[in-house]
């Protein structure tokens, strides 16, 4: 038996865009350190560390996962910038960002005005999904391996979405939990895959770590 986690995290609160300021380049907020040190602090009581350490390469997401990173101590390996995890100028998500904001990835994909926006969207997931796979490979044989994932909004759900679908397709209840998680500032969304001894896909979980700074408004 052999379990693979990934805690997919969204960065906290960010400061607004500045004059000539490009949107990768906005800052954590003093509440948004506070959130992601919180998270890490909740982080550090269920695992001693992460094998992977991946984030978005945006100012925001490398802060927040470095801030939650603080409570595993000097021993943790330093976070991975990946281009892919960040989609920028690809308009199909901005359209639907625009239309929906915050929400779930279940409003996303049920709008049905915009399919092939959603399509496009999806597209994306993908390749991000296909940019980690280098840095998961070497976890291969490991008891318990432990990923963690900087990133943004309704797009870590995406790709956890993404990730269940293809490990497990028979995962239905936790496909639709996923769709159904509203990401607040600094949550996590925790994906474990568990395998059998020859590999194959045993079951899948998934919880949803809220951020303990977070009011209770802003999660579900």
């Amino acid at each position: 038996m052999s379990t693979t986690r990934y805690d997919f995290t969204r960065h906290g609160n960010t400061g607004k865009k500045g004059t000539d300021q490009h949107d990768s380049e906005r800052r954590l907020t003093d509440k948004g350190t506070d959130q992601s040190r919180a998270i890490g602090k909740v982080l550090a009581e269920q695992v001693t560390g992460y094998d992977c350490v991946l984030s978005s390469p945006t100012l925001r997401c490398r802060e927040t996962t470095s801030h939650a990173l603080e409570a595993f101590g000097s021993m943790q390996s330093y976070p991975v910038a990946l281009n892919e995890l960040y989609p920028v100028d690809i308009p199909a998500i901005d359209t639907l960002f625009n239309q929906h904001g915050y929400s779930t990835l279940a409003t996303y994909k049920g709008d049905s005005d915009h399919v092939a926006e959603f399509a496009e969207f999806t597209v994306w997931g993908h390749q991000a999904l296909a940019a980690m796979e280098p840095f998961l490979k070497p976890l291969t044989g490991l008891d318990a391996a432990k990923i963690f994932v900087g990133g943004h909004a309704v797009c870590i759900p995406l790709i956890a979405l993404l990730l269940v679908q293809a490990f497990d397709p028979s995962a239905v209840e936790e496909i639709g939990m996923i769709l159904e998680i509203n990401m607040g500032e600094g949550d996590v969304l925790s994906v474990v895959l568990h395998k059998d001894e020859d590999g194959d896909p045993t079951g899948v979980s998934v919880t949803h770590i809220v951020n303990p700074i977070n009011e209770p408004a802003l999660t579900s």
